[in-house]
């Protein structure tokens, strides 16, 4: 639904939609608990959205840590510039920033270097796609070593299977997330968390 969703331009009403009811769930729920948002990044200028979660923080009294909003790794200059001044403006704000599916575009180094990221969550298909003669290990293995070395934690993203939660595991990453650790719910309290 999403690429319709960004054919029809309705993309920047679904980003707000999303943000304002997080918002709103999060006012109800103790402070213990946090939420991700992802953001679509061809959607708005950067500073529309930035003024429309100030504005949604300052309605609803939300610490801002709570919060963690998730790009997908830019794909070209427009969306790394957009994404580096949306993560600086939120990061600032006291907010937490991911950069989603990180590891499939070319310019991961670059992501991975200029975007003041808390977290880097790792694209799972490095993860549910090993095997003996492939080099994704050794690259899985860099991008874990790297995003430790710039003090940030990862997350194996879609993982699927005990191998690849074993994997993860034994490669030194930070969280899983996926069917493994848990199906998607819509009760808040059910979503569990693991961290390896």
């Amino acid at each position: 639904f999403m690429p319709h969703a960004l054919k029809q331009n309705i993309i920047y009403d679904i980003d707000h939609w999303v943000i304002n009811r997080s918002m709103q769930l999060l006012e109800a729920l103790n402070e213990d608990v946090c939420f991700n948002i992802n953001l679509a990044l061809n959607t708005q200028t950067g500073h529309e959205l930035t003024a429309f979660i100030d504005q949604q923080l300052k309605y609803y009294n939300l610490l801002p840590e709570r919060l963690t909003f998730e790009f997908k790794e830019p794909k070209d200059d427009t969306q790394f510039q957009q994404c580096e001044q949306l993560s600086y403006h939120l990061r600032q704000k006291g907010c937490h920033i991911a950069i989603d599916n990180f590891g499939q575009n070319f310019g991961i180094y670059k992501s991975l270097k200029d975007i003041p990221a808390d977290n880097i969550k790792i694209s799972g298909d490095f993860f549910n796609y090993l095997a003996p003669e492939n080099n994704h290990k050794i690259f899985l293995q860099a991008i874990i070593d790297m995003a430790h070395s710039l003090a940030k934690c990862t997350t194996a993203e879609s993982i699927e299977t005990l191998d690849a939660y074993k994997t993860a595991q034994a490669l030194g990453v930070d969280f899983a997330q996926g069917y493994h650790i848990g199906r998607p719910s819509t009760r808040i309290h059910d979503v569990e968390t693991r961290h390896l």
